[in-house]
């Protein structure tokens, strides 16, 4: 899974060579080990891709990714993202931002993925499934740096809510109480695997349009 490891990770000793640290916290998609077997198996033996496309499966269950995904496709026609009133912020703050901002390492492999597909004869075809999250406008807020109009925001929560609706029309819309059971609760972590994190997962990928649509894609390269 992308993106849901911890910022400090205890470092491995390993004699005579050094020390090594978990580095889920940069990238944890597995896509750049993948990339690494891909590129050696083509140095080594050049024949085994010859007329196939090799299918690099990104799953992703990161809330801001999901954001990111669902921002990229709303129609310039439906919505202007652009037209958002930027937050000011102090060089220290924005440098300290950037610093800490995990997605950097898997958006890039995204677009770096993205752009590598598009090419003419392309040898690979990247595929990325993501969890789907409930999404509000502080998230597309909080995510773009700036606060929109009053005359905007209508259209914004509008789409937000189409999204949002996908989601609530599988798991419900009943609330539920502090101290009462979830059926579906959507994961903070990958970490946090309890029954109704679990459930919810399962929901998705059993009726979520996104996720039914991906899948329906595999199972075409496969047949």
């Amino acid at each position: 899974m992308t993106n849901r490891f911890p910022v400090f990770s205890p470092a491995a000793k390993i004699k005579g060579y050094g020390h090594y640290m978990d580095a889920g916290a940069i990238d944890n998609s597995g896509l750049l080990g993948n990339l690494d077997v891909y590129n050696y198996i083509n140095r080594t033996n050049n024949t085994i891709f010859k007329g196939k496309k090799a299918v690099f499966v990104d799953i992703i269950n990161s809330k801001t990714l999901y954001l990111k995904y669902i921002i990229d496709n709303i129609s310039p026609n439906k919505f202007d993202k652009t037209l958002k009133d930027e937050s000011e912020k102090d060089n220290l703050e924005v440098n300290i931002t950037t610093a800490l901002d995990y997605n950097k390492i898997p958006t890039y492999l995204e677009n770096f993925f993205k752009n590598w597909e598009e090419q003419k004869n392309s040898p690979i075809i990247h595929l990325p499934i993501y969890l789907p999250h409930k999404i509000s406008r502080e998230d597309v807020e909080g995510f773009l740096g700036g606060t929109y109009e009053d005359q905007y925001v209508e259209q914004l929560i509008q789409i937000l809510k189409e999204e949002n609706d996908k989601i609530l029309a599988i798991t419900g819309t009943k609330e539920t109480g502090f101290t009462s059971a979830w059926k579906y609760y959507e994961p903070t972590l990958s970490r946090h695997m309890g029954e109704s994190s679990y459930d919810y997962m399962k929901a998705m990928i059993h009726k979520h349009e996104h996720l039914l649509t991906q899948f329906s894609e595999i199972e075409k390269m496969l047949n």
